[in-house]
């Protein structure tokens, strides 16, 4: 139910099969658990197997106005832990010059017309005067 009202994969169930997982590894390592490694080894690739398929986007799933989400959004756990979202834009940059139409959209809340506006009305409610130097000024 969680995986069709989500855009992205739930983080709770992607915790739980990362530590679970390294907990089973440990034991696998352990000296008085060699007598069953292989209940510990069917276990361990299950909850691996299972951790990858949590892990992969949704996008192909997606319909409509969510299909054009920003990468950060539609992300995993693990995947905006270690900023993996960003690397085809990366990848991308490597091989050649990025042009606008590369980059992926972003928040909304996080374009500079929006941050101007912000800002600028913070700065009327405290009384700070916006120099020319200072803030852009926006108009609308």
């Amino acid at each position: 139910m969680e995986h069709k009202r989500s855009i992205r994969p739930p983080d709770l169930v992607v915790l739980y099969l990362l530590f679970s997982s390294l907990l089973n590894a440990v034991r696998l390592a352990l000296p008085s658990h060699r007598d069953k490694p292989l209940d510990l080894v069917i276990g361990l690739v299950l909850r691996c197997t299972l951790l990858l398929l949590e892990c992969r986007g949704k996008e192909a799933s997606l319909e409509g106005a969510d299909k054009h989400l920003p990468a950060e959004e539609s992300a995993n756990l693990l995947s905006r832990t270690f900023f993996w979202w960003i690397h085809p834009v990366l990848a991308e940059g490597y091989r050649s010059v990025l042009l606008n139409h590369d980059l992926p959209p972003i928040r909304r809340s996080l374009r500079s017309q929006t941050l101007r506006r912000h800002i600028a009305e913070v700065w009327e409610e405290r009384g700070i005067p916006a120099f020319s130097f200072s803030l852009v000024r926006v108009d609308g």
